[in-house]
């Protein structure tokens, strides 16, 4: 098998490496093509000692760390407005290539030292400094609760056991509420749910106006850890950045969306003076039928 026929199978899953670590498809392609000059013209020989899917990210990453230009991006914005790209690119290079050449990749720790240059160690903390930085990014709640319930409900009847693979090349985010948050505000909405039906029941002949519980009890309490499909998007409109959710199992969308100030103001004006005959006419009915 030649040289060319052994790697050709890894160039698919090199260039999405390359695209996630420097931030661009046509960058990531820039350096693959450098690697592969290198290689071809002689320049640059692949380790015989390693497979040849690590022997080729370690020769790429020979040529990515010899650049000038893969400085570590300086972030000055609210992370929370990142989108999961520029999260992932606001890393240290160090710290990111580590968490893509495990996490995304594949390749275990030793494999990850090889092609960076490091000890299974080192590979090891930056992967943790790397995971602490997302941490403190995501450390908010980062979906807005309104719009999280204008998707709707999702069918938990299907659910199934987690695979790492489904999340094989897609951004994720863990969970960012405490247990005790969570708890919080399941309980709340257990509250609020039992007073609406409370409300909606009644009493024969009596009118309910308010219905007040007090210290409930809950038993049997348990908790799991589910991954709901949520599609994320953002779009800007006059400098301001606009949210849209969308449920990845009915397809219900919800999202923020712009006002036009002047328009809401020209409405609220002809409404006023739609409905300014009728008060003057109501008024001049009172008048003239006396009442006071």
């Amino acid at each position: 098998m030649t040289v060319t026929e052994s790697l050709a199978p890894h160039l698919p899953y090199l260039r999405r490496y390359a695209r996630a670590l420097t931030g661009s498809q046509s960058s990531g392609d820039a350096y693959v093509r450098a690697a592969l000059t290198a290689l071809l013209t002689g320049k640059s020989e692949l380790s015989n000692d390693l497979p040849p899917r690590v022997a080729l990210y370690r020769l790429f990453h020979a040529i990515w760390a010899s650049s000038t230009s893969q400085l570590d991006q300086d972030v000055s914005v609210d992370v929370r407005q990142l989108t999961p790209e520029e999260r992932l690119r606001s890393l240290s290079s160090a710290d990111r290539a580590a968490l893509l050449l495990t996490a995304v990749e594949g390749f275990s720790l030793s494999e990850a030292g090889r092609i960076l240059g490091e000890t299974p160690e080192e590979v090891e903390q930056s992967i943790v400094e790397a995971q602490k930085a997302i941490e403190r990014q995501l450390a908010s709640r980062v979906l807005p609760a309104d719009l999280i319930r204008d998707i709707g409900v999702f069918d938990t009847a299907k659910l199934v056991r987690y695979k790492p693979e489904f999340l094989a090349g897609w951004p994720a985010g863990t969970y960012n509420v405490s247990l005790t948050q969570a708890t919080e505000d399941v309980h709340a909405g257990v509250v609020a749910d039992a007073a609406k039906k409370l409300r909606k029941q009644g009493v024969p002949d009596q009118k309910v106006t308010q219905i007040q519980l007090t210290r409930p009890e809950y038993s049997g309490q348990t908790f799991q850890l589910l991954l709901l499909p949520i599609w994320v998007g953002n779009y800007q409109y006059q400098g301001k950045t606009y949210r849209v959710l969308a449920n990845g199992q009915t397809g219900q969308v919800a999202g923020d969306r712009p006002v036009d100030s002047l328009k809401v103001i020209l409405m609220l004006v002809l409404l006023v003076a739609a409905l300014m005959p009728f008060a003057i006419a109501a008024f001049l009915w009172l008048q003239a039928t006396g009442f006071r």
